[in-house]
């Protein structure tokens, strides 16, 4: 007898964290596209500056330039498959500007009213079945979600880590440093996160400081500025 009611108990939480009681798709597709002035970063992971030392599950973490629980098919490098994925699932991958782009270097960027149409934008194509209730039977459909991205220029260094998706910039550094760890352990996961953090507060610093002339008018130093004083 269950006087406790342990057994209710641990049959909630057993499903609770099941991951099937989540909405799952299944057969997932992946097909990124970006704008001319944009590709898709297929270069190594530089994060780690010391060699590998581990030989492990690092070459299946990251598939072609996605990093995650995601395969590259054979036959098309631009589009990926998962056998099955559900709402916390995340990718990641790395976009750089190509090299014949004048992007990031016309004027008109500096004024917030011309230039929209040049603006890169990233599409996401992502086709899979799901299991549904219809009528009270369970019947599998296929479904297809495309989403289109329009990314405005930052100005200055400010400017674009407020507009920066807190949420989004921590999957990327976790897949980024998962990666690192696989392949070289914990301590290159340190000293990488360590490197990141400083060149960031530096080009913050370093954006700060162009107000150094403005002191007496605005009543503040580029380090209380940086620190959100005043």
């Amino acid at each position: 007898r269950n006087r406790d009611n342990s057994q209710d108990i641990f049959v909630r939480e057993l499903v609770a964290r099941s991951p099937w009681y989540r909405p799952t798709a299944f057969g997932a597709l992946l097909r990124i596209r970006l704008s001319n002035d944009l590709e898709i970063d297929q270069s190594h992971d530089e994060l780690g500056r010391t060699p590998a030392t581990r030989s492990n599950g690092s070459k299946y973490y990251k598939s072609g330039s996605l990093y995650g629980s995601v395969s590259c098919t054979e036959y098309d490098e631009d589009l990926y498959c998962m056998g099955s994925c559900d709402s916390l699932s995340t990718l990641s991958f790395n976009a750089r500007k190509v090299q014949s782009s004048s992007l990031f270097e016309e004027n008109d960027y500096r004024n917030e009213d011309v230039g929209k149409d040049k603006w890169p934008c990233i599409q996401t194509c992502f086709a899979y079945t799901a299991v549904i209730e219809q009528n009270g039977d369970w019947i599998t459909v296929r479904r297809l979600r495309v989403l289109n991205s329009v990314f405005k220029i930052a100005k200055d260094t400010e400017s674009f880590l407020a507009s920066v998706d807190v949420e989004a910039m921590s999957v990327n550094l976790f897949h980024r440093f998962y990666h690192v760890y696989l392949q070289k352990g914990s301590e290159e996961v340190q000293s990488v996160a360590r490197r990141w953090l400083i060149s960031t507060l530096l080009s913050l610093y370093r954006s700060a400081e162009r107000y150094t002339d403005n002191v007496e008018r605005y009543n503040f130093s580029p380090s209380e500025r940086l620190l959100g004083v005043g």
